[in-house]
């Protein structure tokens, strides 16, 4: 059971990744999804203070794997080594969530809104998919599986 909603976690962060990369490749190709894009972030950023959310998600998703980083590194003896390749995969994704917000803006990239939630929905998933696989591997000794 912990094994097949591992697996389909995992398939649905796939997913969200190829969805961004939809939505990048759309919003550049196709004139209408980039007329949708345009009115999209006009209408959001006239709403709300989008900036200010996206830098502060990506700050929140950093603070929350720096520190599950840091419990990891304290328990690292007693985890088996999907912990580290979940620790990694964690890393990655937050580092790239956080490197796109901070790096590109809604006017050099007209999907900037869409993928920037896409890849915190993602980072959130493994920050959250890393929690529990270390907790399940803590208490049992064993790996997910």
């Amino acid at each position: 059971m912990k094994k097949a909603a591992y697996i389909s976690v995992t398939i649905l962060e796939i997913l969200c990744l190829a969805g961004a990369w939809a939505v990048q490749y759309f919003t550049r190709r196709k004139m209408g999804m980039a007329r949708y894009v345009v009115y999209k972030n006009r209408g959001w950023e006239a709403r709300y203070p989008m900036e200010l959310l996206a830098n502060g998600a990506a700050l929140l998703m950093a603070v929350l794997a720096a520190a599950l980083l840091l419990y990891f590194l304290r328990q690292r003896r007693n985890l088996p080594k999907t912990a580290w390749l979940m620790n990694a995969g964690m890393t990655a994704l937050t580092s790239a969530y956080g490197g796109f917000t901070w790096m590109n803006s809604a006017q050099e990239v007209r999907s900037y809104y869409f993928i920037s939630a896409i890849l915190g929905a993602v980072s959130l998933i493994q920050i959250v998919k890393t929690w529990i696989g270390m907790m399940v591997c803590r208490h049992s000794g064993h790996g997910i599986g």
